[in-house]
């Protein structure tokens, strides 16, 4: 179990950036760092996620995820390049992954959710890969 409760300041940062803001990168830079700060033993990334590239080219114009009431929204958009992403932050603790963002922080607070369980919350969870990975700093 992976619980965030001795990170000073990372609710605000949810709550500023909600899963409907279109924030993501600005929220996984600042959770991320005070993630870190809080616990530096953990493995603490910060993950690009985008659809799976079509044969045909692009990835979609949108990435449905399911909200704290299991309805389909758009969490990410980008109808003319078709190129959109999210980015969350990925913990690494042991044999364990899990993974926590505005969306997660919405549906059970300060508690990653193991990240097979998060990739369950997309649309299509087989047609979402990570597609980057940079350090928290």
């Amino acid at each position: 179990m992976c619980d965030l409760a001795k990170a000073t300041g990372l609710s605000r940062v949810f709550d500023k950036h909600g899963s409907r803001t279109g924030r993501c990168d600005t929220c996984a830079s600042e959770a991320g760092s005070i993630i870190r700060e809080a616990y530096p033993d953990y493995q603490v990334d910060i993950i690009f996620l985008q659809n799976e590239e079509a044969p045909s080219g692009g990835r979609g114009a949108v990435m449905n995820v399911r909200d704290k009431d299991n309805q389909l929204f758009p969490i990410a958009q980008d109808p003319v390049r078709k190129q959109p992403f999210h980015e969350a932050i990925r913990i690494k603790l042991g044999d364990e992954t899990y993974v926590i963002d505005a969306l997660v922080y919405e549906r059970q607070g300060l508690h990653p959710m193991k990240i097979h369980d998060y990739f369950d919350l997309w649309e299509y969870p087989d047609g979402i890969e990570i597609t980057g990975i940079r350090a928290a700093r």
